[in-house]
Order: C-alpha cells, then structure tokens, then sequence
C-alpha cells in the first residue's frame, strides 16, 4: 500500500524542468552557405587577377583589417602608395565582379 501511495504521488509531480519554448536556429541554411561559398569563390579568383602588391594590400586592408602604415611596414612602402594600391586593387575587383552581381545575390545597392 505504501508502494502504491508513492507511486501515485510521484505520478502527480509536477516535473522539475519547465517546458522551454524551442530555441530559433541562428545557424545559416544551405541556400546562405552555398551563395556565401560562391561569393568567396568568387572572390578569391577575382583577388587572383590583380598583380601582386595590389592582391596583397587588398588582403591586408579588408580581409585581414590592418591599418595603412601596418601594411606599409610589411610592404616597405609609403603609407599613400598603400593608399594607391588598395584604392585600384578594389576599382579592379569591382570591375571583374561587377557582372557577377545578379549571380551572387547582390543587389545594385549591396555593393
């Protein structure tokens, strides 16, 4: 009898965890993954077009973040030919992606 009474009482718990609404899923989709790898794809063989200093101080600048007189450290150029070279290198990739844009999922105004 005392088995069944604490049976029963243990039915009639409550639980101890409250239900907890379903978390949303920050993670991207496999659309967003896929455009994303396209977009860096794409990137990459743009960035492979442009000669060598102008690739490497667009890399320096936007990808990696560092500042113009750190790149004309590592360059051992002055800081306006940093200046010049990432400001042609990125006139160079606009160029090459430009008629990618529809393809990659930009709009006029996202690039």
């Amino acid at each position: 009898m005392a088995r069944n009474l604490c049976t029963d009482r243990l039915r009639r718990r409550k639980p101890m965890v409250p239900d907890m609404p379903d978390l949303p899923d920050d993670a991207a989709g496999a659309d967003a993954r896929l455009m994303q790898d396209a977009r860096a794809q794409a990137l990459d063989a743009a960035l492979s077009q442009l000669p060598d200093r102008q690739r490497e101080a667009v890399i320096l600048r936007h990808i990696e973040g560092l500042s113009n007189p750190e790149i004309a450290a590592i360059l051992m150029v002055g800081v306006e030919a940093v200046e010049s070279l990432t400001a042609r290198g990125k006139r160079k990739l606009t160029a090459l992606l430009s008629g990618r844009r529809e393809e990659l999922g930009y709009d006029a105004e996202d690039i």
